[in-house]
């Protein structure tokens, strides 16, 4: 048998083996699917009260600006309210030279574009801001990259949560190539200003926010469980 005949014989087997793999991992189970809360909680529709409270941003031009924010809000049985403001781009991929980087293209944002797989298209990342009874903003919660290295192939997300003071706004940054953010100071200046909007229930079917039947290649986005339910 000829090398080439040989060659084409092995790459065949090897792409067929690893489209079995990536078809085992979508359907095996990862985690339970996420749920509305059963009580004490209530979806809210206030597009006045999303702008007011809006977390200003800034992003690096190597990093992209988001093309809109869509929101999600509901008012606790104690009163508060929290609102949960979802920042669209239209991709997410690391410029930085090196192995890693390049890997990344090649696997997860491009070439096989498992990231769109898992997650869906584009790139969605949450900021929640949190108000009091009284409407009063007292905190905001994000993802930020622990130990960024842009070198990597990874990013490692870490829950964070920083209180306000009144009349303080949620102030942040862009830190990495995957959008997770970093909280600025007062005062701080800002760049973005995309387009806010109610996050409607056809357009979050079409980022795939919630999977059904999480698995370990088809994972819901960064959400809240109370973000399920959309407002009448």
């Amino acid at each position: 048998m000829k090398a080439s005949r040989v060659f084409g014989v092995s790459l065949a087997g090897l792409v067929a083996a690893l489209a079995l793999v990536i078809i085992a991992l979508v359907a095996l189970p990862y985690g339970e699917a996420k749920a509305f809360p059963l009580e004490g909680w209530e979806p809210l529709r206030d597009d006045g009260l999303a702008r007011a409270h809006l977390p200003g941003l800034r992003s690096p031009a190597a990093y992209g600006a988001p093309i809109a924010v869509k929101y999600r809000a509901a008012r606790r049985s104690d009163g508060s309210v929290f609102i949960g403001y979802h920042f669209i781009w239209e991709r997410e991929e690391n410029p930085a030279p090196g192995p890693g980087p390049a890997l990344s293209r090649a696997l997860y944002t491009g070439g096989l574009s498992l990231q769109r797989l898992m997650f869906g298209k584009g790139d969605v990342e949450l900021v929640i801001v949190e108000l009091e009874a009284d409407g009063r903003a007292r905190a905001f919660s994000y993802e930020e990259a622990a130990g960024y290295d842009p070198s990597s192939f990874a990013v490692t997300h870490a829950p964070a949560r920083r209180e306000l003071a009144p009349g303080e706004r949620a102030l942040l940054e862009v830190m990495s190539w995957n959008h997770l953010f970093r909280a600025l100071p007062t005062g701080s200046p800002v760049d973005t200003d995309p387009p806010l909007s109610y996050f409607e229930e056809e357009a979050w079917r079409a980022y795939g926010m919630h999977k059904a039947r999480p698995s370990f290649l088809r994972r819901d986005r960064a959400l809240a469980p109370w973000e399920l339910k959309p407002a009448p």
